[in-house]
């Protein structure tokens, strides 16, 4: 292997980095890792609740709809159980009623609500004016349902 030559018409011979520039490379590399990871671990947890928000005000507008439409002539409801969301037909749960629509809820999202929300067939109220609120243990997320079926988040 030929050494390179200087601009003077020698031979370098030292040739490569040095031990402090290496060092310095990988600290600067390693705090940029390291400020990424947090943030895409922040964006991370706020994207899971926003979602798991999202999926609880959809069933609870589909719910509504279905009771507005007057679907089966019977109020909709929904209830949140301890792995699932169920919307259910007619004014109250029933486990055993093959008509529920099971809906998973996501994992790690902590779910605070009352047992059942049910919106009446044509009106859409509410049989419960209450919060229901979403935690991962760092944000709180609340949505609320009004006596008159209103949904605000």
């Amino acid at each position: 292997m030929k050494l390179p030559k200087t601009s003077n018409g020698k031979y370098e011979k030292n040739v490569g980095f040095t031990l402090i520039e290496i060092l310095v490379t990988l600290g600067i590399s390693s705090v940029l890792i390291a400020v990424g990871l947090f943030v895409t671990l922040d964006a991370y947890r706020v994207n899971s609740i926003n979602s798991e928000r999202d999926l609880m005000v959809s069933i609870l507008e589909k719910a509504r709809a279905k009771a507005l439409a007057n679907l089966y002539e019977s109020p909709h409801g929904v209830r949140v159980d301890a792995d699932s969301y169920v919307i259910f037909r007619g004014p109250t749960y029933s486990a055993y009623d093959p008509t529920n629509e099971t809906i998973p809820r996501g994992s790690g999202i902590i779910v605070t609500a009352p047992a059942d929300f049910v919106f009446e067939q044509l009106t859409g109220n509410s049989s419960v004016s209450d919060v229901i609120s979403l935690s991962d243990g760092a944000r709180i997320e609340i949505i609320s349902v009004n006596s008159e079926g209103r949904i605000n988040w």
